[in-house]
């Protein structure tokens, strides 16, 4: 380095400086790219949790439904019930196009054949046996046995996995802002290091002749 001239000194000094910085940003850069995506991904993880959640609403209405049709045996409970059925349907195609997880998937392609089958084998034969006086009391007694456990434990796996997921996110999201910090320091603290030792250097060598 003594046989440097001045400006190849001072070049060679901010190079090292510039490099340390451009080093500490592309860690920076890269952390901003996994907590933007890791933000995005929780923003559908969100949305697709108040959607699982819906659907448990609209069991839940289609069951109050059925049991207002069976107390006051009106037709707006039936009514009621069909909108009810619908709005599940929609909210389940809403959520199966929407998940990228094959086992989320499974899970609600299995709580929609769970409803289904409370549908078909405890709501609807109940309000029709319900309609015919002959068959009234039989109606009744189906009543006392309706439930929506099994709709119940899969909605709760399903719940339980998209809140895993969310969490799983936030740690990487706490993770990568933990790094580009660490990076922003390191790199700040590089710089300096390498300014005072080429500040060093310079003050000592800057002055002597070229050989």
């Amino acid at each position: 380095m003594r046989n440097l001239s001045t400006t190849s000194k001072l070049a060679i000094a901010f190079a090292v400086i510039v490099l340390t910085f451009a080093g500490a940003s592309a860690l920076v850069f890269r952390d901003l790219g996994v907590i933007r995506a890791a933000a995005d991904a929780n923003e559908t993880s969100m949305d697709l949790t108040l959607q699982a959640e819906e659907m448990l609403t609209y069991m839940v209405e289609q069951d109050n439904a059925v049991r207002g049709f069976m107390i006051r045996g009106e037709e707006e409970f039936a009514q009621a019930y069909a909108a009810a059925v619908q709005s599940f349907a929609g909210v389940v195609d809403s959520f199966l196009a929407a998940t990228s997880l094959p086992a989320q998937r499974e899970r609600v392609t299995a709580l929609a054949a769970a409803a289904a089958e409370w549908q078909t084998q405890q709501a609807e034969p109940q309000m029709r046996l319900f309609r015919d006086a002959a068959t009234r009391g039989e109606a009744r007694l189906m009543m006392g046995r309706m439930t929506l456990a099994k709709v119940r434990e899969i909605h709760a796996e399903v719940l339980q996995a998209q809140r895993r997921l969310m969490e799983a996110r936030r740690e990487a999201q706490f993770d990568a802002i933990a790094s580009s910090s660490r990076a922003l320091a390191l790199g700040g603290l590089a710089a300096l290091l390498v300014a005072g030792v080429m500040l060093f250097l310079l003050t000592r060598l800057i002055g002597r002749p070229i050989v």
